[in-house]
């Protein structure tokens, strides 16, 4: 894509900068060539250039500008600028050009297209201060893995109200492609980018600025999603370029290629897909423009359509199937309900948020009462309403929500919800372990059924919460930000999702396991002889045990956002990894119960005490009850006791 160095949180392996590209596409794209003789190169010319910013790192260079990621300090907001020269040596209206995008992208006031924040001139350079979006394009999400029919029902109304809106401004856009679709990781959002080649049709825009501003006889887009009229470069064309390009888009997104030549309807790709979409997607790729749909709030309502009677259709015939195996599934429940009892009155270890040995699906079954407990003089601690007065087994916590097994095998959930991860699936029971996301920007969740099942709901952007589809006989789970682990009853460890630095890619000799766990970027687990294995991002030190647990066998890990915590067969508890740049490793004498949230660990003594260390080696005691479970939420920690009536703070 771009020669920007790549970051931790480089989606798939592409930099943040490919994905604010206007026009910058050399190898598809069609345009002329701009001078980079004279561009900034360094944070220090670009701030020079910009004082009123707080220039941070370069995003990426492309065919037109280099993009840089900054602060606007009066502000205090993340904006992209992009900088271009203010010529170029085959377009002498270059920079008459660039004032055309401007105005385009000023006109463009909406929530699914790229804000333009300001535009100008400093010096030799032309320059975009645009809204920075922190995610993936399309393209890079559909080299991660087909896309669901839910994603698609998400993404798909979203582009269609930009084009919608966009048209009806007067404004083609003329180079839809999926490189040019954001998708914002935090919230989902679509935005369209990449303004550079748009055309007026309104009327208040004279048709000679067309007529000046295009290269003569040359067809502007991308070869692959241009509409037969505007690779002719006809005299006339309106939106329905758009709406064919769209059409491309959503085959390619439906079935992981692009059509080409005399190509297959997209039911014939993709099995799953209703014939309807067909209709759908070849009218909107007709050759003719007068054949195609003449607005793209057309597409979205048939595509809509088309999407929810598939899920209908599938509903049912699950409906029909769970009817023929409801008798059998439920003897075989039974027989693993009684395993597991069986499973947990074997000698006990190490306890913690993760089971000794591979065997059915089993945590402690005993339930108690959740108590909050301010962590480090923090001033306020409760327990969620939703929680009070609850028998839970076991917690399950994030930055800003969280879920917990009650004693019935339901769950519940409570907090932040923009990914509807507290909202668990109607019908969800029969649970024997639960797991959320481990990261800053983690917000999926996943539940372990007593017939060995995953259950996973929340943000789905890296595939993190799309279980496979051949899981089976799953003993243990763990998430990390944004992949998801688990431990199957023959020892072996799947993981799925995001996968750059290999954080979900299984070593291949990695032989028979007993735990895993899942930081904010690396995996870890336990091998049969207690050794502590971890893989992932390079820069997560977790990966990195200290020499000396090579000697020791441990019996239960437990992972931070990027730290480690492993008990002893001895009772001592090691912590190592990198948080807030700090290297710890500290031991602590005789724990029988382990737990890492995001910056902290925390374990239980001999006389019962809740202690807890934070990132800083920081000590503090935090009760005197035995927990049974914990969680750590904000400055919050939540933790299951029992045998103690204690109240509630």
């Amino acid at each position: 894509m771009c020669d920007g160095p790549l970051g931790i949180a480089a989606a798939l392996g592409f930099c943040p900068g490919c994905l604010l590209r206007h026009g910058q596409d050399a190898a598809e794209t069609i345009a002329g060539p701009a001078r980079f003789d004279t561009l900034p190169v360094t944070a220090d010319e670009m701030t020079l250039l910009f004082p009123e910013l707080e220039v941070i790192r370069l995003l990426g260079r492309g065919g037109m500008g280099v993009v840089y990621l900054a602060r606007q300090v009066a502000l205090d907001r993340m904006v992209a600028v992009k900088v271009l020269p203010t010529e170029s040596s085959d377009d002498p209206q270059f920079s008459e050009r660039f004032r055309r995008e401007a105005a385009v992208l000023a006109r463009l006031k909406h929530p699914n297209i790229v804000t333009l924040y300001d535009f100008g001139e400093r010096g030799e350079f032309l320059y975009f201060l645009m809204e920075f979006v922190d995610g993936v394009d399309l393209s890079q999400r559909m080299a991660a893995g087909s896309i669901t029919t839910d994603e698609a029902l998400s993404i798909v109304p979203q582009i269609c109200d930009a084009l919608e809106f966009s048209h009806r401004q007067g404004i083609v856009h003329r180079d839809i492609k999926p490189a040019n679709i954001l998708i914002d990781r935090s919230s989902g959002q679509v935005k369209i980018a990449d303004f550079g080649l748009a055309k007026f049709t309104g009327p208040a825009d004279p048709s000679s600025l067309e007529t000046r501003l295009t290269m003569t006889n040359m067809a502007l887009g991308t070869p692959r999603y241009m509409a037969p009229e505007q690779m002719d470069n006809a005299p006339t064309l309106d939106h329905r370029v758009d709406l064919y390009a769209l059409g491309v888009v959503l085959y390619e997104m439906l079935t992981g290629e692009a059509p080409a030549g005399s190509f297959e309807p997209p039911s014939a790709k993709r099995a799953k897909l209703d014939e309807r979409m067909d209709d759908v997607i070849l009218k909107a790729m007709e050759p003719t423009p007068e054949r195609r749909y003449g607005q793209a709030s057309e597409i979205k309502t048939e595509f809509t359509a088309a999407m929810q009677a598939r899920n209908l259709l599938t509903l049912s015939r699950r409906h029909r199937a769970f009817l023929l195996r409801v008798a059998p599934a439920s003897l075989i429940a039974i027989a693993l309900s009684v395993g597991a009892v069986l499973w947990i009155n074997r000698e006990k270890p190490v306890s913690g948020n993760a089971p000794r040995a591979a065997g059915a699906p089993s945590i402690t079954r005993e339930a108690g009462t959740v108590l909050a407990f301010p962590l480090f003089a923090s001033q306020e601690a409760q327990v969620p309403e939703i929680l009070r007065d609850e028998k839970v087994i076991q917690l399950a916590t994030a930055e800003s929500f969280g879920i917990a097994l009650l004693a019935d095998g339901t769950v519940r959930g409570w907090g932040a919800n923009d990914y509807q991860q507290a909202t668990v699936p109607d019908g969800l029971q029969n649970c024997v372990a639960i797991a959320v996301g481990n990261g800053a920007k983690a917000a999926h969740c996943l539940a372990l059924t007593t017939d060995g099942k995953v259950i996973a709901w929340g943000d789905d952007s890296y595939r993190q919460a799309s279980v496979p589809e051949d899981l089976r006989d799953v003993v243990q789970i763990a998430a990390g930000q944004f992949h998801s682990v688990a431990l199957c009853a023959d020892g072996s460890v799947r993981a799925w999702g995001y996968d750059v630095d290999g954080v979900s890619t299984v070593p291949p000799d990695l032989g028979k396991v007993k735990a895993v766990t899942a930081g904010e970027y690396f995996t870890a687990c336990l091998s049969e002889d207690g050794q502590v294995i971890a893989w992932g991002a390079e820069r997560a030190a977790a990966c990195a045990p200290p020499s000396i647990l090579l000697a020791e066998t441990c019996t239960t890990i437990a992972a931070g956002a990027s730290h480690l915590a492993a008990a002893t067969s001895a009772g001592e508890v090691f912590i190592w990894g990198e948080c807030r740049r700090q290297r710890l490793p500290i031991s602590a004498e005789r724990a029988y119960a382990l737990f890492a949230g995001a910056n902290v660990t925390a374990f239980v003594d001999p006389d019962g005490n809740l202690q807890v260390i934070d990132t800083n080696g920081n000590f503090e005691t935090v009760g005197d009850q035995r927990a049974l479970s914990m969680g750590v939420s904000g400055r919050t920690l939540f933790a299951v006791v029992g045998g103690s009536e204690t109240s509630r703070r």
